[in-house]
């Protein structure tokens, strides 16, 4: 494959990335959910202009605040349309990278479960090749997930099948994992044992835990660690936000200036933020 990198604009160089924020969701929906209870408990949630509206504007901040590109790894399973992420895209100045694979923890999905695994293989290989469905944006990695319950169930299937895009193309790959329940390790090992290289996958949410023996045993394997979760109460078993409310500049204007307060070097944000996305990108 090129050594660009796929956006939904268009191809880029790595080292033209910039500053990347490398886990945000632009939309996270269930379609069906609202299609049919949209409005069962009042007005309805979803109002397709405002939604857009919100976004343009949240990420012409985000642009203007200094971070260049926004990595997305939302696929099906959390309400990709890449559709709508070109129509917001097309209003702002930010490299948005979206990801091909599969959002599910137990079971494939219905419209996937029959297919065999080489044609799902080739469906994934399809959205990084020739691009998502009639949309033209070519996706630049892989997303699957790994949550609670281990590998079992259909995440063997799904884990194989992901694999073998990642290795006919090259691209890296990014697993949901579950930190409080180690599973990072047993999706590594799925991964690798499926021949895809370890410093090619990184292990989202790994910041969830400080458990030291199981980030050290990630990082000794070869693994990326995603520390890329804010505002979220693990002790209570549900999510919720702090009083400040979520936003984009988040990072920059709160963690790495607590970073520097607490003797950060410059160089070391520098490599968080810029060098090791263009690393982890780069084929």
């Amino acid at each position: 494959m090129s050594t660009a990198v796929q956006t939904v604009r268009g191809p880029v160089q790595p080292t033209d990335l910039g500053p990347t924020l490398m886990h945000e969701h632009v939309f996270v929906m269930a379609p069906e959910a609202l299609v049919n209870y949209g409005a069962v408990w009042g007005p309805a949630y979803w109002d397709e202009e405002e939604r857009v509206a919100d976004a343009i504007a949240k990420l012409t901040r985000l642009r203007e605040g200094g971070i260049t590109t926004l990595v997305d790894p939302t696929v099906p399973g959390l309400g990709r349309d890449i559709a709508r992420i070109q129509r917001i895209n097309a209003e702002v100045d930010l490299h948005i990278i979206v990801a091909s694979g599969l959002y599910a923890f137990l079971e494939m999905p219905g419209f996937l479960a029959p297919r065999t695994d080489e044609a799902i293989t080739d469906l994934f290989v399809r959205e990084l090749i020739e691009g998502i469905n009639d949309t033209g944006v070519r996706a630049a990695f892989l997303k699957c997930a790994v949550e609670s319950h281990g590998v079992t169930g259909d995440a063997p299937r799904i884990l194989s099948t992901i694999a073998g895009a990642a290795v006919r193309t090259g691209v890296p790959v990014m697993v949901h994992t579950n930190a409080p329940h180690r599973t990072g390790l047993p999706a590594l090992e799925a991964l690798t044992g499926a021949g895809v290289e370890a410093d090619k996958v990184v292990i989202a949410h790994a910041g969830d835990s400080n458990d030291l023996d199981y980030l050290r045993a990630l990082i000794d394997a070869g693994a990326w660690l995603g520390f890329d979760r804010f505002f979220y109460d693990f002790m209570v078993g549900n999510p919720f936000f702090a009083d400040e409310e979520p936003d984009y500049l988040f990072i920059t204007r709160e963690v790495l200036p607590a970073l520097r307060d607490a003797g950060v070097a410059p160089e070391t944000i520098e490599q968080m933020m810029t060098a090791n996305p263009q690393a982890f990108f780069k084929s």
